[in-house]
């Protein structure tokens, strides 16, 4: 993870873009054959197999054209924000550290109904991050299935 460190330096600090280590983890992490998931609470790495179906997988790339600013244009920074502050909100009686903690759905429905009215923006952060892991899980389900 050190090398992941760096890279984020050099985009944030040398590049100015507030980037997280995602993009980075996901490349470097990369395994023929397997999906990379990452767990932020440890900063650790877990494969999961893609399945017999992996030799018919294809990865396409396209480049549309489109100019877009970085992300030190972008809303990047405050939904970042957003994130953390939720967390510290919430982490002392859900007992979380980052929104990525959350994985039960009583849970997640318990916070929004906590903070939904007096945070909107921020629960519609923790609505993306609980959605999205709800669909990887699934996925990663899928994947090890073939």
């Amino acid at each position: 993870m050190r090398i992941i460190d760096l890279a984020q330096a050099v985009e944030n600090d040398y590049i100015g873009s507030p980037c997280g280590q995602l993009d980075q983890i996901m490349i470097y992490f990369a395994r023929a054959g397997m999906g990379t998931h990452y767990i932020p609470r440890t900063r650790s790495i877990r494969y999961v197999p893609l399945g017999g179906g992996a030799m018919d997988f294809r990865i396409v790339s396209l480049d549309t054209g489109t100019v877009r600013p970085g992300l030190e244009k972008s809303t990047y920074r405050i939904r970042r924000a957003e994130c953390e502050e939720l967390a510290a909100m919430a982490g002392g009686e859900f007992g979380i550290r980052q929104l990525g903690d959350v994985r039960a759905r009583a849970m997640y429905e318990a916070i929004i109904a906590k903070f939904g009215a007096s945070y909107p923006d921020h629960c519609d952060r923790l609505t993306y991050i609980f959605e999205a892991q709800q669909r990887f899980y699934a996925h990663a389900e899928g994947l090890a299935d073939g």
